[in-house]
């Protein structure tokens, strides 16, 4: 039984919300997405933060329908 991964990449991210790597970078430094910070310099996001985001990522996708704009 694999444990659940408990923090993600940047790319995963990325992938995940289908944004590019450069949009969380600034979400990042925005301070609009709650990372930790390695020694190595690079930045690991909390579960809790990736399903935060992945649910307001699905509640915005919903509002605006595939092709982008508002649902009726």
């Amino acid at each position: 039984m694999q444990a659940e991964k408990q923090f993600f990449t940047i790319i995963e991210l990325a992938e995940k919300l289908r944004v590019s790597r450069d949009t969380i970078d600034r979400w990042v430094r925005r301070g609009l997405i709650e990372v930790v910070r390695l020694p190595s310099g690079h930045y690991r996001i909390p579960l809790a933060e990736v399903e935060r985001l992945c649910a307001a990522n699905a509640v915005s996708r919903h509002l605006k329908g595939d092709d982008g704009e508002p649902s009726a």
